[in-house]
């Protein structure tokens, strides 16, 4: 799924994480990428790939052009699902112990916000009760709460970012607690979403791409 976004004014957002992976392609104006891990470059060098789950902050300003626009491509083949979570994955994730379940269970949430999540079904479809999933989600650092709460939040700061993202009525029974949103959002990625949905264009235009790399090996930064 591509979203394209078109920005008039700057952006900061800290502290992003997405339980899908994404490739970031920068158009016009300029993007910082920094990373808790060195962030891999795309083979087209227009862009860079930032894995799952992996933590990561944007800063965005405009360019001589007075905006600052690009692509945010979500990379999973499964984001058209409309069969229902994948309850073989949750069951084998949670079985080996090598797997990080608490991940599994993030994506599913994320491919699916509007779906009805609670943690006794999940449990029940597993085959433990609601408490030993707890733990096991502790162990990893998850919490099922969290984790439903962020994949849904994600939803309604895609859809506000860029016009692209697909019209969903849970997003939209999101944003009637606007107040809320901006609460809860800027207290973790300092940033309202009221404010971001000021400063969007409703189109993007091509451009022309210049880079310029920082030197720290846990950023990156293009300007066009």
């Amino acid at each position: 799924m591509k979203l394209r976004f078109s920005l008039s004014r700057t952006l900061k957002v800290q502290d992003l994480r997405i339980p899908v992976p994404i490739h970031w392609t920068p158009e016009h104006g300029t993007h910082q990428l920094s990373a808790e891990k060195a962030l891999r470059k795309w083979p087209t060098e227009k862009g860079w790939a930032v894995p799952a789950e992996i933590l990561f902050s944007i800063h965005i300003e405009p360019g001589v052009r007075g905006s600052a626009s690009g692509t945010l491509t979500l990379c999973s083949s499964d984001l058209e699902r409309a069969n229902g979570p994948d309850w073989f994955a949750l069951h084998d994730a949670y079985r080996h112990s090598r797997s990080t379940f608490g991940s599994t269970l993030a994506r599913e949430m994320f491919l699916l916000p509007e779906h009805p999540w609670n943690i006794q079904d999940v449990s029940a479809v597993i085959g433990v009760i609601p408490r030993e999933l707890r733990c096991r989600l502790f162990r990893e650092a998850y919490s099922f709460s969290a984790s439903l709460r962020r994949c849904r939040l994600l939803h309604v700061f895609l859809s506000t970012l860029s016009p692209d993202h697909p019209s969903r009525d849970l997003t939209k029974a999101m944003t009637s607690n606007r107040h809320h949103l901006d609460t809860t959002f800027k207290s973790t990625h300092h940033v309202a979403l009221s404010s971001i949905a000021k400063m969007t264009l409703p189109n993007v235009s091509p451009g022309h791409l210049q880079e310029r790399l920082p030197p720290a090996t846990n950023g990156a930064c293009l300007r066009g």
